[in-house]
């Protein structure tokens, strides 16, 4: 038996409009219903390891930044085993510690009006230098020499200072600077 079956589709323009719109909503409905679900589930999966990525990232830069830390902290450490090193090895007579407190106060730039050896004081292991520094100059000048000499290491100090201002900007400050270190054979 053979059976032939001819359609013939007659459609106007307003079923095919109507045809359209409705395959539109069609595959929006499937798009939005199916596809649309795990694009956002996915979107949230992917900002969530990404907030993780984040986090883990921000914690390797702690870590490297802490350990960057400890090498300047054992680089300072070494540095500071090597002066010791030196002040083990050497005897400062007054000329030395003179000259390193000149080398001091000409780093800063300071007009010195004097430098005076005061005392030396030597008890058990520990020798002691003080002396008496007159300087004249601007505040800024001063702040900075006293910086320096207070950051040039751990056997230099200033235990005492006297600022009087002269005018036009200008100071005077006499102070004591003490240089201590230790007979060690």
């Amino acid at each position: 038996m053979n059976i032939k079956i001819q359609t013939q589709l007659n459609i106007n323009f307003k079923q095919l409009v109507l045809l359209s719109v409705s395959l539109l909503v069609f595959i929006n409905v499937v798009f939005f219903k199916y596809v649309w679900k795990n694009v956002v589930e996915e979107r949230k999966r992917l900002k969530i390891e990404c907030n993780k990525t984040y986090t883990l990232v921000g914690e390797k830069l702690n870590g490297i930044n802490s350990k960057l830390y400890l090498f300047e902290k054992i680089s300072s450490l070494e540095k500071q085993k090597k002066e010791l090193k030196l002040l083990k090895k050497r005897e400062f007579s007054a000329v030395d510690v003179s000259k390193i407190l000149d080398t001091l106060l000409l780093k800063s730039g300071v007009n010195v009006e004097s430098v005076q050896l005061l005392n030396l004081k030597k008890s058990n292991e520990k020798i002691e230098y003080s002396f008496k520094v007159t300087v004249m100059d601007s505040l800024q000048r001063i702040v900075k020499m006293l910086g320096i000499i207070e950051n040039y290491g751990y056997n230099v100090y200033i235990p005492y200072y006297s600022l009087t201002y002269k005018g036009n900007g200008i100071f005077d400050i006499v102070f004591n600077v003490n240089f201590v270190y230790a007979e060690i054979e």
